[in-house]
């Protein structure tokens, strides 16, 4: 009684606990659900903010400017009084009709300080003038928005002097910018506007359904609809009845929490206008004296919810049914020993009582099995210890045999050292080949060309030579000996800027669907000591991972510098946004996924070990997802470099709306350029006729023409007809596809990515053609052919333009500016012809070393075994001479 006492106690316990364990999982589960539904509605609610207020900024710019026009424009006269010859109304009406609006301008209305009405463009301005809300915003840009049956209408005012003008425009763009911004799968999400009497300002996107439930359907097409957030009684997009009492239902749970806080996320879920259980987060707009509203079905989250429970309930009764049934049996198995022991005791009992009453009593004497014909009993334990020693003692012996023959010398042929030295089988003469060869040493290619095996192979031959060519095989021997397992993790002095614009503009060779930028912050430095044989294959990977996961698009790589000499590069992109859980597990997949994803990820978190670098993502605020790599670095002395004088001038740019599009007027921004606004090439040419600004530079993106060449020089020769003296940049991805008609129409062409450095290049060149990004010229000069190219890879590896030397032993160029690449066994010549430059490197061979009396403090010597890192830190040396140094 006293087990089945416990036993029942611990079964309870049991059972309470896992009772308790699924009840805390109902909880946590509808926790999350919640606090990811107000993680995604918040997103929402910020993009969409964000969209309205980029559109408030554009119109702001446009009714500045505006403004600037009207007060050209005299005072309008009393009524009653004409000119007889300017009329004040017609010229304003020039002065309206010759801004380029973002929007279509349906109507205007010109008042005076009064608010009396001084001329109506149209009869539809006399219709929007009468519904338009002027109370609400007497001194407001934005006035609260019209909704018509088939229009969204947005009105805007502005103040001048002592009249006031009111503008009508169509908002439909607008709107279906915010709808494409709402599309989630799976579930309904909805943007509104809504005022503090809980009117509806915005076009629903439920709006055909909703109309003849509220009996609105037959309303003129002129009048602004009336819908309030109440709450009706069913759900109004599956019921079949007409309501014309709607002003009478109770205001939503949404009104109720507007009217405490201006901003917050509901987190109990509410019947809406609409009459369906909504989720939603709200923010108020202080410029239009509004509420922004985005709406969630919570019907997918409910389901899956009740989804949750079912299946919660079903496992806790299994495993409750199990833990009964585990219990009975062990009760039962437990009762039965029991029920057994007690019977052997009573047993016993009886057969000692019956033997103390008969009085027999006897010893046990042992006997011996063979007196009666019985065989020895198998000492099994012994045998097997017997068998072990056995056994020990045979491995013990071919041991000994095998370290015999290991230990016995082996016959080697050295007839021919060479060949038995470097004799290679299969892929490990490839493998070896392919990690000495000076072409790893190449910077900015991620994969070896697919003739290099091959190449590495016929250079293993060469070494196997043993008397056909000396020569050859020594050469091939010091090269293959300058790269070591260790030089990946060799520092470079890099300039990552350059690095990265040379990679992405790879890759727009590879695939012309993605556009690449590059921005760096102001303060970025030239250079930086990192491990770029490590750095560069890592954000190469990273890019192609993200092309996969974008398909097309816009990617922004972004280059800041952190205080404790950390590289961060972020990789931003506009594709459907993750969440944090999403990322976790695309960053870290577990170990029994083996998808290519998994696998790059998994290899490109054995790249950021071995960088000691760190990688995180997550959701951008604006748009689209953001991936932070953070890699450790060193800044070095920085060369002292001149401020670019600001550019004269105006210009204008013709580019796509995006991230394009800001990047490049932050660029003219700093250059000190005055930008026009001109995004509609349709109005290109009325603009060209009536502007009375010149027009310096303009800038074209390859993506505002479509990749049309064409179109691209009519735009070119429609703008030289009226400004001839205009410089013409074309922003494109493969500059050579293009080259053809950048020489006949005299175009400067720009890769892609566009850079600062690139564009002042630009602004400053004076022959058409391609402009690119290198860095100064350097004369390199090396009798062997095979030496002169090498170092000539390493040179344009690091961003120099190669100029070779034809004639000796006169050096090119400018002894006191120049930068040279010298091998040093010329220095003894030169030296002595007094003909040494100021700026050189001397290469260093197979021959012996200078003494430190031969070598001057100011010219680096640089033995080719060291390999590009030691190059690009030597040039980085005589670069600081040329231009002085500075900190950071």
């Amino acid at each position: 009684m006293k087990v089945f006492s416990w036993s029942g106690l611990v079964f309870v316990l049991s059972i309470s606990f896992i009772w308790s364990c699924g009840y805390w999982l109902l909880l946590q589960s509808g926790s999350w659900q919640l606090l990811q539904q107000k993680n995604e509605l918040t997103q929402q609610l910020d993009k969409a903010q964000t969209l309205l207020q980029n559109w408030q900024q554009g119109y702001q710019l446009h009714l500045a400017y505006l403004e600037t026009e009207l007060l050209e424009v005299q005072q309008l006269p009393a009524a009653g009084v004409e000119s007889a010859l300017v009329d004040p109304l017609q010229q304003l009406d020039e002065q309206i009709r010759r801004v380029l609006w973002p929007d279509p301008l349906l109507a205007y209305a010109v008042l005076d300080s009064q608010g009396r009405v001084l001329r109506l463009s149209s009869a539809d301005a006399s219709t929007y003038f009468s519904q338009t809300n002027f109370q609400s915003a007497t001194a407001a840009t934005f006035l609260p928005p019209l909704v018509l049956k088939d229009q969204w209408i947005l009105p805007l005012q502005v103040d001048q002097q002592q009249q006031r003008l009111v503008l009508w425009f169509d908002a439909s763009q607008l709107q279906q910018q915010l709808q494409r911004l709402m599309a989630t799968p799976l579930q309904v999400t909805e943007l509104l506007l809504l005022s503090k009497d809980a009117e509806l300002l915005s076009s629903s996107r439920f709006q055909k359904s909703l109309l003849p439930r509220l009996g609105l359907d037959n309303q003129d097409p002129q009048q602004a609809l009336k819908i309030y957030a109440k709450r009706p009684p069913e759900n109004l997009l599956r019921s079949k009845q007409r309501y014309q009492d709607a002003g009478a239902w109770p205001l939503t749970s949404l009104m109720n929490e507007v009217a405490r806080s201006s901003s917050g996320f509901i987190a109990s879920h509410y019947l809406n206008y609409l009459g369906r259980q909504t989720l939603a987060s709200y923010r108020q707009l202080p410029e239009w004296q509004l509420y922004l509203v985005v709406e969630r079905d919570a019907a997918p989250m409910l389901e899956e919810l009740a989804s949750i429970k079912m299946r919660l309930l079903a496992a806790l009764t299994g495993l409750s049914l199990l833990l009964g049934l585990a219990f009975y049996l062990i009760h039962r198995r437990l009762r039965s020993a029991t029920v057994a022991a007690n019977a052997a005791e009573v047993a016993a009992a009886e057969f000692t009582a019956a033997q103390m009453t008969e009085g027999q009593f006897a010893t046990a004497e042992w006997a011996d099995p063979n007196e009666h014909g019985f065989d020895s009993p198998v000492l099994g334990t012994l045998e097997l210890a017997l068998l072990a020693d056995q056994d020990k003692q045979t491995v013990t012996d071919d041991i000994a045999s095998t370290e015999q023959f290991v230990a016995k010398p082996t016959t080697v042929d050295n007839k021919e050292p060479q060949s038995a030295d470097l004799l290679l089988t299969g892929s490990r003469q490839t493998e070896s080949a392919t990690a000495e060869s000076p072409i790893a040493e190449t910077a900015g290619s991620a994969q070896q060309p697919a003739a290099f095996p091959a190449a590495a192979a016929l250079l293993q031959a060469w070494l196997q030579q043993p008397v056909v060519d000396p020569k050859l095989a020594d050469i091939s021997r010091s090269w293959l000996q300058q790269v070591t397992p260790a030089a990946i993790g060799q520092i470079w002095c890099s300039d990552i800027m350059l690095d990265l614009t040379a990679m992405l503009a790879q890759r727009h060779q590879v695939d012309t669907k993605l556009n690449y930028l590059l921005e760096a912050s102001t303060d970025f430095p030239e250079a930086l000591l990192v491990q770029q044989q490590r750095l560069l294959p890592l954000v190469q990977s990273l890019l192609a991972q993200t092309e996969l996961r974008v398909g097309n698009g816009t990617l922004l790589v972004r280059l800041l510098l952190a205080e404790t000499n950390q590289l961060r590069i972020e990789i931003v992109d506009q594709a459907h946004s993750l969440t944090d859980g999403q990322w976790l597990s695309v960053l870290n997949p577990v170990a029994d996924d083996q998808s290519a994803t998994a696998l790059a990820y998994r290899h490109i978190q054995q790249q950021l070990a071995e960088l000691h670098a760190h990688l995180s993502a997550r959701a951008d605020l604006a748009a689209g997802n953001k991936m932070v790599l953070t890699v450790p670095c060193e800044v070095p002395l920085q060369p002292v470099v001149a401020a670019a004088e600001p550019q004269p001038g105006s210009a204008m740019l013709l580019c796509p709306p995006g991230e394009a599009q800001q990047l490049y007027r932050r660029l003219f921004r700093q250059s000190g350029l005055d930008l026009l606004p001109m995004d509609d090439a349709s109005q290109l040419l009325q603009w060209c006729e009536s502007s009375p600004q010149e027009l310096s530079k303009m800038l074209i993106d390859e993506d505002f023409v479509q990749s049309d060449a064409a179109l691209a020089g009519k735009i070119a020769a429609v703008v030289r007809r009226y400004f001839p003296d205009v410089q013409v940049l074309l922003v494109v991805r493969q500059p050579q596809q293009w080259l053809s008609l950048a020489q006949s129409e005299q175009l400067f062409l720009l890769a892609k990515p566009l850079t600062p450095l690139v564009l002042t290049r630009a602004f400053h060149s004076t022959s058409a053609g391609i402009v690119t990004g290198q860095k100064a010229k350097i004369w390199l000069c090396q009798p062997d052919p095979l030496q002169y190219w090498w170092i000539e890879q390493q040179l344009h590896n690091l961003h120099y333009q190669v100029q070779g030397v034809t004639r000796w032993p006169e050096l090119p160029g400018d002894l006191q500016q120049d930068y040279y690449c010298l091998p040093w066994t010329l220095h003894e010549q030169l030296a002595s012809n007094q003909a040494l430059p100021r700026f050189v490197v001397w290469c260093l061979g197979n021959e012996q070393a200078p003494s430190q009396s031969q070598l001057q403090e100011s010219h680096p010597l640089w033995p080719m075994a060291d390999g590009g890192a030691a190059l690009s830190r030597h040039l980085y040396q005589i670069t600081l001479q040329h231009q002085g140094s500075t900190t950071r």
